[in-house]
């Protein structure tokens, strides 16, 4: 039986195909964590800036919003 898939060329050509599918894949996912990262840094200088009490409400906020997974929060007041 001559299957296609035990052809050593076709075996090669398959797996450039796939590291290519993966390099382009990891190339996207470095674009992004690079740009999440800059704009983690940009947002930085704005928090530093802020005061304790608008610092602790906007944690509040963000839990609210986005919370823990099983972590409980208290009711809101």
């Amino acid at each position: 039986m001559n299957d296609s898939s035990d052809n050593p060329a076709e075996k090669r050509a398959a797996a450039k195909r796939a590291i290519g599918a993966y390099a382009e894949r990891d190339a996207g996912r470095q674009d992004l964590i690079a740009n999440a990262v800059s704009l983690h840094r940009s947002r930085q200088e704005v928090l530093a800036e802020l005061d304790d009490e608008s610092r602790k409400k906007l944690s509040e906020m963000a839990e609210t919003m986005l919370p823990i997974p099983n972590k409980k929060t208290p009711p809101r007041k």
